[in-house]
């Protein structure tokens, strides 16, 4: 008869803890919506929830390019490259689409074409976008393109590809080379040397109305930097290269704009200048040095 009434008080229990769980339960369900009714009505507290609203919508704004069919973008972002600095890519994986820090798409080993041949692959490819018309494909705009960790295999024949992209129309973006190497082959395919880019950018100066080039680079463990730049309504190249290991500057101006190419070279070596004129016809190079009036005919 005790354990019974053991049991009994031990069940009496359990059940007084249960409904004390509940009660609590109830009423701290009761104590939220009192809360979200001062919430609603608190003016400041409307302001906050619209300024969370507006972050959100604008998050979910710039996380629709991630909702786009991959093939249909890669297709797009290639077509816009081509028109815009001529030239032609080949994707060997797929993008994916980043948010920061600003939106992008992105991809490995990406494949760069002069005339349908391979001349180099770039292992991290990236391209930003601009902010507007996120809602279709074809209204996405791309702006500066990322060739990261690239190399390239150029020949004779492929320095037409550099000097394309000294001719791009005017806009507003660039291209920017980073980490990249420059093997320069000769006709057996053979390396004859390399030339590494620690950074460099080709872009459309809008102010002066020229392309530029510009790098850091070494060669033969020789760091060095230029820049060249394509006067395209006066007709005239201006390159510049200085290396401060060698104490060496070497500056050119090349007139294009006549049938015989013409121009000024000035070395300098160790604060030693020498200026060169000189004219290309054809084959033949003739070129005098500063107060000798010397001519050389190269063939």
């Amino acid at each position: 008869m005790r354990k019974q009434n053991i049991s009994f008080k031990q069940i009496g229990k359990q059940i007084l803890s249960i409904n004390t769980l509940i009660e609590s339960y109830f009423n701290r369900l009761r104590q939220f919506l009192l809360n979200i009714k001062k919430f609603k009505f608190d003016k400041n507290n409307r302001v906050f929830l619209g300024f969370v609203a507006v972050v959100f919508l604008t998050l979910v704004y710039f996380l629709i390019p991630s909702a786009f069919n991959k093939n249909i973008i890669q297709t797009e972002i290639k077509n816009q490259i081509f028109q815009k600095y001529r030239i032609e890519i080949k994707f060997n994986n797929k993008i994916s689409y980043n948010l920061f820090p600003q939106p992008n798409f992105s991809s490995k080993n990406l494949i760069v074409l002069n005339n349908d041949n391979e001349i180099a692959v770039v292992r991290n490819f990236k391209i930003f976008i601009g902010f507007k018309n996120f809602f279709k494909i074809n209204q996405i705009q791309s702006q500066n393109l990322i060739l990261d960790k690239a190399d390239f295999n150029i020949k004779k024949k492929d320095l037409n590809f550099f000097k394309n992209l000294m001719k791009i129309e005017p806009n507003k973006n660039k291209i920017l080379i980073k980490r990249s190497n420059v093997f320069f082959k000769d006709k057996n395919d053979e390396v004859l040397f390399i030339n590494q880019i620690k950074s460099g950018s080709i872009y459309y100066d809008l102010k002066n109305l020229e392309n530029v080039f510009t790098s850091k680079n070494k060669v033969f463990n020789i760091p060095y930097k230029f820049i060249v730049k394509n006067d395209k309504l006066n007709k005239k190249i201006n390159f510049k290269l200085t290396s401060n290991k060698l104490v060496l500057k070497i500056e050119n101006e090349t007139d294009y704009s006549r049938i015989n190419n013409q121009g000024i070279l000035k070395i300098t070596f160790k604060n030693r200048n020498n200026l060169f004129n000189y004219k290309l016809k054809k084959n033949i190079l003739n070129f005098s040095l500063k107060d000798t009036n010397k001519n050389i005919m190269v063939f």
